[in-house]
């Protein structure tokens, strides 16, 4: 019979008799999964703590009578932090999380491009990580990437390609990190300052399906995606961020203003009046 072995995401289709030993079914799938450890550990860890699709644990109900077998794993097999990176990725990609496949930065560096200056254009910026493949029923699986191209993300580089279209520039810093072996690339984008980020150049030959001269890109809430398509609500949405954030900065501005020269225009003492175009500061003195 077949069953399906799935851990992270990650799933086995494996043939078993049912009268096989259940570590038999277990070692299969994980040399199809490359995943480590052996199957004893594997099945003792199951047993322990999973609970399976009929609500019944492993031992309990056996291998026979199963569809489908979760395989969690343990402490062992992770190492600090890893959990950081599930609560981050979540079931799905949403407007602020982008995941990628794990390849190399000129691989990606186009496609990487576009996406920060979508996410820096959403209110609260978003993050890409990289090293996440997709999964059987579009489920994400940490499946982290090699060491070449996990060292091939140099921040100088990455800042250097991303500015040379993005106005204004976007801070472009990579959060590199290793949990169990596998490497993973976190790229945090912030929210734009003061206005929307514009793609000030078309892209190189191999970035011109990408990268397109005037083109404002974004993140849509009607599907997850970076593109330069807008319907009425993400218009709004983008200009309405942009005019809070201009109203700030005016206010800071003449708050700034009043700051150096006193707390703003008044009346000279005994003036008998406003003289027209003559303004007085606290002292009467006019300037």
């Amino acid at each position: 019979m077949g069953i399906a072995f799935v851990v992270e995401g990650g799933e086995a289709n494996v043939d078993v008799d049912p009268s096989s030993p259940t570590v038999e079914g277990i070692g299969r799938a994980l040399e199809l999964l490359d995943i480590g450890g052996s199957p004893d550990e594997w099945r003792a860890r199951t047993s322990e703590g999973r609970i399976l699709d009929n609500d019944k644990s492993l031992i309990e109900e056996g291998i026979s009578k199963l569809a489908r077998i979760y395989l969690s794993r343990g402490p062992s097999q992770d190492s600090p932090g890893i959990d950081k990176i599930r609560e981050m990725v979540g079931d799905m990609e949403r407007r602020n999380m982008e995941f990628k496949k794990g390849m190399a930065w000129t691989d990606l560096r186009c496609v990487l491009t576009r996406t920060v200056m979508a996410m820096a254009n959403l209110k609260g910026g978003g993050k890409i990580i990289i090293g996440i493949k997709e999964g059987t029923s579009r489920t994400p699986v940490l499946a982290g990437m090699s060491r070449e191209d996990f060292d091939s993300y140099n921040p100088d580089d990455m800042a250097s390609f991303v500015n040379e279209y993005a106005e204004p520039s976007v801070a472009v810093v990579p959060l590199k990190k290793t949990y169990g072996g596998k490497h993973y690339v976190i790229l945090d984008v912030k929210e734009f300052d003061e206005v929307p980020i514009v793609c000030k150049k078309d892209g190189r030959k191999e970035c011109k399906d990408d990268l397109r001269r005037g083109s404002v890109y974004h993140r849509p809430k009607r599907k997850v995606e970076s593109t330069d398509r807008f319907d009425y609500a993400d218009m709004r949405e983008l200009v309405d961020l942009a005019a809070t954030k201009q109203h700030r900065l005016m206010h800071q501005q003449c708050a700034e203003l009043y700051g150096t020269i006193g707390e703003g225009p008044s009346r000279a003492p005994d003036s008998g009046g406003d003289t027209p175009g003559v303004r007085y500061d606290k002292g009467g003195e006019k300037f």
